[in-house]
């Protein structure tokens, strides 16, 4: 079953994240690995046509492999969302199986199959936000540099302007020891600068105009007000809003 989660819980729940010992379920294994399969022959497929009809070199072929093959992993993402929506709660051992594997999946597509779009050279840190939003992500409008990583980027909001770091975590998830999945949203306001490795845990809200320093960490469910500055490990109020 899914229940809400309050902050205290999830602050206990996160603090035993290093002792989890998680093990997927063997029939995920098994789903999962046949949509792959199904990905990678829905690439491979236009390929040997065009290489039928146009006789396309090996190295012509490589090249079109990955567009496509992200082409792809962008529609299985969007219609896995479709099909099982994934809403924020506490999400218990051997309970909404069904919503959980979409999320388990949603994270490997994220993570092996569009790694180098989201964090590699391809695209550029100010042109993320695009591909951010076909993943489900509320990105606001202006120039939004996302020099990080958005994991379940259906359950973040950035606003407008919004600067996040290179190498920013945004994290929306937290597993525990006892194999419980909790689930909130994040939402970054207008104009908001994330520093450099900074990583934001599920939940946490962080008002318009703030800042979070770099290499800072901020606990779940943390509210950030409008042009405060926090910093710190865990993240503490450096400056109030003048």
């Amino acid at each position: 079953m899914s229940e809400a989660v309050t902050a205290p819980k999830v602050r206990r729940i996160t603090n035993g994240l290093s002792q989890n010992r998680r093990t997927l379920h063997p029939l995920y294994m098994v789903l999962a690995s046949l949509a792959e399969a199904l990905i990678i022959a829905l690439t491979l497929l236009p390929l040997l046509t065009l290489q039928a009809h146009f006789g396309l070199e090996l190295l012509s072929s490589a090249l079109l492999f990955f567009p496509i093959f992200w082409i792809v992993s962008l529609v299985a993402h969007a219609l896995v969302r479709k099909l099982v929506p994934i809403r924020p709660g506490r999400y218990l051992p051997g309970t909404q199986l069904r919503r959980r594997w979409a999320w388990e999946f949603l994270g490997f597509l994220t993570i092996m199959n569009l790694h180098l779009l989201l964090l590699g050279p391809l695209v550029p840190p100010m042109w993320r936000g695009w591909l951010y939003r076909m993943l489900g992500a509320h990105v606001g409008s202006g120039l939004v540099v996302i020099g990080g990583y958005i994991h379940d980027p259906f359950l973040v909001r950035v606003g407008d302007q919004s600067l996040l770091g290179l190498d920013c975590l945004l994290l929306p998830h937290a597993l525990t020891s006892k194999n419980e999945l909790l689930l909130a949203p994040i939402h970054v306001g207008k104009g908001v600068v994330i520093g450099a490795r900074a990583m934001i845990m599920p939940g946490v809200t962080i008002g318009e105009g703030a800042m979070v320093e770099s290499m800072s960490f901020v606990p779940a469910f943390t509210k950030i007000g409008p042009g405060e500055v926090w910093g710190g490990h865990p993240a503490k109020l450096r400056k109030a809003q003048q």
